[in-house]
């Protein structure tokens, strides 16, 4: 794994990484793009995401460069599973003004599974649930020949929701959703309507969790809660 959400990789020594993997016989280069700390490439139809949500304008991945990638892994026998983490760890798409006027997510506390600067997706705001989605779509069809998608899924916490008092008293009751673990589902569903329904979707879970899979979906197990 790779995580140049959190600390950028140049191009050259992903290129470098991706041909000596077979020498060690590995063939999965799980790629972290979106995190709280950056997002990390640039998209067609929100290229402000990393225009203002990168570390700095010279470390975004632009498509081309993503594309050179996926050719020289799949020269190398190389799979590249790309993860954007998705409702928890969502700072960095909303850094852009069109973002933070709308106020898609909300600053967490600290504790103990989240940092003090994590940002939690509001999903009682439409506009940002729909932004995961046209997120998702473009990933999806950027890695298409991949036969994963992660949507990561770490760093949810439900204490930051209860700031917001009208998630549970009024958006959850108008979907007849009766708890968080409820709401975790509720909007993992609705970002997958938007990529094909045979794809095969990945999400970090600990024990401490307790979401139902979907029949394509892949529970990728980090272990206990801390």
């Amino acid at each position: 794994m790779i995580d140049t959400a959190k600390h950028f990789i140049n191009l050259s020594t992903i290129k470098r990484l991706i041909s000596i993997m077979p020498i060690s016989k590995l063939n999965i280069l799980h790629w972290h793009l979106a995190d709280d700390e950056a997002f990390s490439f640039n998209l067609q139809l929100h290229p402000e995401l990393s225009q203002y949500g990168a570390y700095s304008a010279k470390q975004i991945y632009q498509i081309e460069d993503i594309k050179e990638l996926i050719a020289l892994a799949e020269f190398n026998g190389v799979c590249i599973v790309p993860e954007v983490n998705t409702i928890g760890g969502m700072r960095s798409w909303a850094q852009s003004p069109t973002w933070k006027d709308k106020n898609i997510t909300i600053h967490c506390n600290k504790t103990s599974i989240t940092p003090s600067y994590c940002h939690q997706l509001d999903p009682s705001k439409a506009a940002g649930l729909e932004l995961v989605q046209q997120v998702v779509t473009e990933l999806d069809n950027i890695f298409k020949k991949s036969p994963y998608i992660h949507l990561g899924g770490s760093k949810i916490n439900f204490d930051c929701w209860d700031s917001r008092t009208n998630i549970k008293n009024t958006f959850m009751k108008l979907h007849n959703i009766k708890n968080y673990d409820g709401l975790v589902e509720y909007i993992r569903y609705e970002i997958k309507q938007t990529i094909p329904s045979s794809r095969k979707v990945v999400y970090w879970i600990d024990k401490a969790q307790n979401y139902s899979a979907g029949d394509n979906d892949i529970l990728q197990f980090t272990g206990n809660s801390s």
